[in-house]
């Protein structure tokens, strides 16, 4: 027991292997009662596993009866509707039950077939329009729909198969159709078919002839709105039924109504109710007649206070300027002051100054334009000054001309004979005047009117935009002159316009930039004297230099005067297509070419005016030439060439050929006759070469590099 109890290792197992017995332990061990637990040992139990596995395979089986089960029913579902529409399934309410997908079709053609052929009936205004569903691109997703129908219950796993026979079974279904309309081609119908009912809007207007003026009435536009058409039209054949819809219009007010051109017609028949008598004193008078007054009209189309647009007649202010500027010339234009020629420092009069008459051609144009158009008194007196000579032999060198202030040169080398005849007439009517301090000096009121009547013969000019003869071609090379010397001298120019494209005459001196065009009642060309001194203006016209020369005589301010350019900003190339215009004038099947094809550019030169060495002033001069095409005149019976094809150049199908001549029918042989006499052809025609091309007031020759 004691050898049972104590363990097979320690001390008292090593004494006994060997030999060693400790009594007295022994005795008290073993008169000791020993307690030795007994050894307790658990059998397992296998119930609960045994019954989870009966559970289960009881499940499982009860699962498969049930699988076999719906597997055999909906066998036999399928089986008893094979080709055939479950039953309690309908289409948009209509019952295709136990139906082939085939006759279901068929019902639904049946019901909305005649939608599909008349799906919209349109009416606007008494007119009606009943299109197809074709032309407005309505479709009906029948097939689609039907196979939907068919596919219920069918061709998914067993799960979902059951499921949706079930609820077939228990709550019935109902597939909706679906109605497709083509926006696209729904509203390119409505436009076509309604194209003839866009109307534009017509502005009043007045037309102007005889002694009065007849309003032509306005009228209002209107357009179709097509996208709220075809919304109206969307939104009704969604309830798959036949819509009936109001075409949606809008009305277009004209800009200019009637009560906009009432006021104008007025002012036209104020206007040209009698002839106009224009007096300068007892002894000088003018009359307008109606034809004359009718022709200095214009017309403008403005706006009120509150926007609205209004048309206002009036008498042309520049074509009135036109024609006073011809009265002044016969009351006195001229400057009363003398006329002076430098002549080295040791001035000559070469006109005594004399008091006269002077006509102030702003105020008398002004005066015509008010009085003319409200009709009270049909005689205006025109605006004429007394005026006294300011200069006078002694106080002649009292008014500082001493020095040269500006020089301005320029090259008229090639220039036709009238050119040059037209320059040196410019000059001679601009020579020996004197400009008083502060005073603005006119280009266009000192050489007054450009006709024979002051030296001018005809040239070629531009005039409404094409190359063709007016008084003065050239004088603009005295304009460009005159603007050169006033530059340099840097006095104020209050008024300058470029020239509409390059020419060569003024680069010669100065580069291009420098020029100025002038067009009397029009464009001028001005500047102001403000060095605080008389000014005298010579000009110099050298025919064996073929040079224009214009000096600013009087005394030089404190200032220095330095040229800046040109800058090049921008240029424009040539266009390469001609210009046609009409000219009945023009021999049919001819063309005449006004002018040559050249690019544009813009152009900036400045003027820096420095005082005491320092810049005070940097002042910008700006030039715009125009790109500028062939151009030919040609009468309206001519035909044109086609794109691409100039008059004198050959291309394809330019020229046209010339008709053939188709021989006659062959005659049966007649008598014979005696031999007509021939007759010689008559000479050919003699080709007048075009006049060379030109400019405003100016010819044009081909621009230099």
């Amino acid at each position: 027991m004691a050898d049972d109890f104590y363990q097979k290792y320690g001390p008292i197992e090593r004494r006994r292997q060997n030999g060693e017995q400790p009594a007295a332990f022994v005795e008290t061990v073993s008169e000791r009662p020993v307690y030795r637990p007994e050894p307790s040992y658990t059998r397992p139990t296998h119930r609960p596993r045994r019954r989870l596995r009966t559970f289960l395979w009881g499940s499982g089986i009860t699962l498969l009866l049930i699988g076999l089960l719906a597997g055999a029913g909906l066998w036999y579902l399928n089986r008893t509707f094979d080709g055939r529409i479950y039953p309690n399934v309908a289409i948009q309410g209509l019952d295709v039950s136990q139906m082939t997908p085939e006759e279901a079709r068929t019902l639904l053609h049946e019901e909305y077939d005649a939608l599909l052929d008349t799906p919209l009936t349109m009416t606007f205004n008494g007119r009606s329009w009943e299109p197809s569903g074709d032309s407005i691109g309505v479709t009906l997703n029948i097939d689609a729909v039907v196979d939907e129908a068919y596919s219920l219950g069918r061709g998914g796993n067993l799960i979902n198969s059951l499921q949706a026979i079930s609820g077939i079974w228990r709550d019935g279904y109902d597939i909706p159709i679906a109605l497709t309309i083509d926006e696209n081609v729904l509203k390119t119908y409505l436009v076509e078919a309604t194209r003839d009912l866009t109307l534009a809007p017509k502005d009043a207007n007045l037309i102007v002839g005889g002694t009065n003026a007849a309003i032509t009435p306005s009228r209002d536009g209107r357009i179709v709105l097509v996208d709220e058409t075809a919304l109206d039209i969307t939104n009704h054949l969604h309830s798959l039924a036949p819509a009936s819809v109001v075409l949606r219009t809008e009305v277009v007010k004209p800009n200019l109504n009637d009560s906009g051109v009432a006021e104008a017609k007025r002012t036209v028949d104020a206007i040209l109710q009698s002839p106009l008598t224009l007096t300068a004193g007892n002894d000088r008078s003018w009359e307008l007649s109606t034809d004359d007054l009718r022709a200095l009209i214009k017309l403008d189309r403005q706006a009120d206070p509150n926007g609205n647009a209004l048309l206002v007649a009036s008498l042309d202010e520049g074509m009135i300027r036109q024609r006073v500027a011809t009265y002044a010339d016969e009351i006195g234009r001229g400057s009363v002051n003398p006329r002076v020629d430098f002549n080295g420092g040791n001035l000559l009069i070469m006109r005594e100054g004399v008091i006269g008459l002077r006509l102030d051609e702003d105020a008398s144009a002004s005066r015509i334009t008010q009085q003319a158009t409200v009709g009270v008194s049909r005689t205006i007196e025109l605006v004429v000054n007394q005026v006294q000579p300011d200069v006078t032999a002694e106080n002649l060198y009292d008014l500082g001309l001493v020095e040269a202030v500006g020089v301005g040169k320029s090259s008229f080398v090639g220039s036709a004979a009238y050119r040059i005849t037209n320059i040196e007439a410019g000059s001679r009517l601009l020579d020996g005047i004197l400009i008083a301090p502060g005073e603005e000096f006119s280009f266009n009121e000192n050489v007054g009117t450009i006709d024979d009547s002051n030296g001018f013969v005809k040239g070629y000019a531009i005039i409404n935009n094409r190359t063709q003869e007016e008084w003065g071609g050239g004088i603009c090379q005295d304009s460009t002159t005159l603007f050169r010397a006033a530059f340099h001298a840097g006095v104020p120019i209050t008024e300058r316009h470029e020239h509409s494209f390059r020419i060569s005459w003024y680069e010669v001196y100065e580069p291009y930039g420098m020029d100025a065009a002038i067009f009397t009642g029009y464009l001028d060309f001005r500047f102001i004297n403000d060095t605080g001194n008389w000014l005298l203006l010579n000009t110099y016209v050298d025919r064996s230099t073929t040079t224009v020369t214009y000096v600013l005589y009087g005394t030089k301010p404190n200032r220095q005067v330095i040229f800046d350019g040109p800058y090049v900003t921008k240029e424009y190339p040539a266009p390469t297509e001609p210009e046609y215009i009409t000219d009945s004038k023009e021999p049919v099947g001819t063309f005449h070419q006004t002018d040559t094809a050249r690019g544009g550019m813009d152009i900036t030169v400045y003027r820096n005016i420095l005082q005491d060495g320092r810049v005070i002033l940097r002042e910008p001069f700006y030039t715009h030439f125009k790109p500028w095409a062939d151009k030919f005149t040609y009468n309206p019976q001519t035909p044109l060439p086609p794109k691409g094809c100039y008059p004198n150049r050959p291309c394809a199908g330019w020229p046209p050929p010339a008709p053939t001549e188709v021989p006659p029918p062959a005659q049966p042989p007649a008598q014979p006759a005696p031999a007509p006499t021939e007759v010689p052809p008559p000479p050919a025609p003699t080709e007048v070469p075009p006049p060379p091309p030109g400019d405003t007031l100016e010819p044009v020759p081909t621009p230099q590099p």
